[in-house]
């Protein structure tokens, strides 16, 4: 077990570890409190606020979420992806991990010039639901199946996303009929998305669950549109496919667990050590204000090049949180100087991930909660529509793909049964550095959670040896950091983040829990 501040922090903030909820949410009805949601677009979002309205668990809005995006948000969340969810289920106590990554196709056939991942978001969504939701399954997916069908407002996020894939999206005729007019110009924000063919998929998703989308009529269709593309997943792919459920990678934090997703995804993994270094012996809180950023990046640095050790030795990660190795990774550190611990010839390709990407955040009245990371390993995938479907087809992983852009968790007392935090972000390799950083501010720092999720964000990925900021970073720090001996760079965005914070614990109520979707999307947070 780790010591840790952490008890004293979320005392101080109004909740604490293994008792009952502070004096004002004892004051409120748990009936005042229906659930929290925050992602990247808002039609997501109220779908998933009136299933948890409806009595539906965080499981079932998470379905519903994940359904509503695949027709608002297919640049990133379309059918033809895959992902990875953290739950914890109230009822039950359990606490959860869930991959359905997409996954590369057993062969590929001459002429393909597209290759395509084998799409794992329909059964992942349907085991979620199988084993943690409450509502009909077709309650969950119909919200979908009608916006395909009447067609929605073009969102921001979806639009600022088409203008920066518009020459891939010109250059094929599928995508054109969905995403251009009758002048074949691509649609902007605010005008009406129909997706027809999409609509027929999702009927028959509705209808008949996973079952058809990878073994019936829907499956066949997928395979030719796929081929079609340019791309190559066989029957065989998709009939095979299946979800694989984990134990999380946990965190002992002195009565608090964080829990996030294990292997292989190594952004789960880096989040982790990262959060257990930090916190073990109380060393960011003890660390003065001007050290804490070197601290953090010190700490970032070494983590990632661990990571990428990790990555060319074993596809396991397994045991990878032993206390004397993280002990071992900080032996030189030095507060006034950077110490690089990255041997110079760490592959950068090791850590070299596509960006794209989305995540949300879900909990309901009982207390449950579901952090879900979603990719296509490109920005539309492979870059086409799959003709007669509407899906976008995610790009095939290369081989030993591990994510460093998927690391949702979720901030538990285990003894008390109450999730304090869920959290999860896209962002390719910045995820986990974003994560931590927002969550250490908030929770460690007490910041209000805006300004946690809203201020500039600094990024040390291991290799090359170069501190990465956003615009906006303040002189004075970068000076500070630059005399430690760290070279700085700037870049557009690191990491977008989805989170809650409830000091008091889940159940919460609309006062005392925090929610943000981050200010560089276009999404939104809601508790109610």
């Amino acid at each position: 077990m780790l010591s840790t501040g952490l008890s004293l922090v979320l005392a101080a903030c109004g909740g604490g570890s293994g008792g009952s909820p502070g004096s004002l949410l004892s004051s409120v009805p748990t009936t005042s409190f229906a659930g929290i949601v925050a992602a990247d677009e808002p039609l997501a979002v109220e779908t998933a606020r009136e299933i948890l309205l409806d009595g539906g668990t965080a499981a079932d809005a998470a379905v519903a979420l994940y359904f509503t995006l695949a027709v608002t948000y297919p640049s990133v969340a379309s059918l033809g992806g895959g992902g990875m969810c953290v739950v914890h289920d109230a009822p039950s106590g359990q606490t959860l991990a869930l991959d359905f990554l997409p996954r590369r196709p057993s062969t590929a056939v001459a002429g393909t010039d597209r290759p395509a991942a084998v799409p794992g978001n329909v059964r992942g969504m349907f085991a979620l639901q199988a084993r943690f939701g409450r509502l009909r399954w077709q309650q969950l997916v119909i919200p979908a199946e009608l916006m395909a069908t009447d067609g929605v407002p073009l969102s921001r996020a979806l639009a600022h996303d088409l203008a920066a894939a518009a020459p891939a999206i010109a250059r094929d005729q599928a995508s054109r009929q969905v995403f251009a007019d009758g002048r074949g110009r691509i649609i902007t924000e605010g005008q009406t998305l129909l997706q027809r063919d999409l609509s027929s998929i999702l009927a028959g998703i509705r209808a008949r669950g996973a079952t058809d989308f990878y073994s019936g009529e829907t499956a066949q269709e997928y395979v030719n549109g796929v081929a079609k593309a340019g791309g190559s997943v066989s029957l065989d792919d998709l009939r095979s496919y299946a979800p694989v459920w984990y134990d999380p990678v946990t965190v002992d934090l002195d009565g608090y667990t964080v829990y996030t997703v294990p292997g292989p995804a190594l952004g789960g993994l880096i989040t982790a050590e990262m959060w257990a270094i930090l916190n073990d012996e109380g060393r960011y809180l003890d660390a003065g204000p001007d050290e804490r950023e070197h601290l953090f990046l010190e700490v970032a640095e070494r983590v990632y090049g661990d990571a990428a050790h990790l990555l060319r030795s074993s596809s396991s990660v397994a045991g990878s949180l032993d206390r004397g190795r993280l002990g071992g990774l900080m032996a030189n550190y030095d507060p006034d100087r950077h110490t690089s611990d990255v041997p110079a010839n760490t592959p950068l390709s090791d850590l070299q991930e596509n960006p794209a990407g989305t995540s949300f955040v879900v909990a309901d009245a009982l207390g449950s909660a579901v952090a879900c990371g979603f990719t296509m390993n490109n920005l539309f995938g492979i870059g086409r529509i799959a003709p007669g479907t509407g899906i976008v087809p995610a790009a095939a992983p290369s081989p030993g793909y591990a994510p460093i852009g998927m690391a949702p968790l979720l901030l538990v007392d285990a003894g008390a049964n109450e999730v304090y935090l869920a959290a999860s972000a896209s962002g390719g390799v910045g995820v986990p550095t974003a994560l931590v950083q927002t969550i250490f501010a908030a929770v460690y720092e007490q910041q209000p959670l805006q300004e946690a999720v809203g201020a500039v964000r600094l990024h040390h990925g291991g290799y090359p040896d170069v501190v990465l900021y956003e615009p906006g970073a303040g002189e004075d720090g970068l000076d500070r950091l630059r005399r430690r001996g760290h070279k700085t760079a700037e870049v557009n965005e690191i990491g977008r983040v989805n989170i809650f914070f409830c000091p008091d614990g889940l159940p919460g109520d609309p006062i005392t829990c925090a929610v943000r979707s981050d200010r560089r999307g276009y999404g939104l947070g809601t508790s109610f």
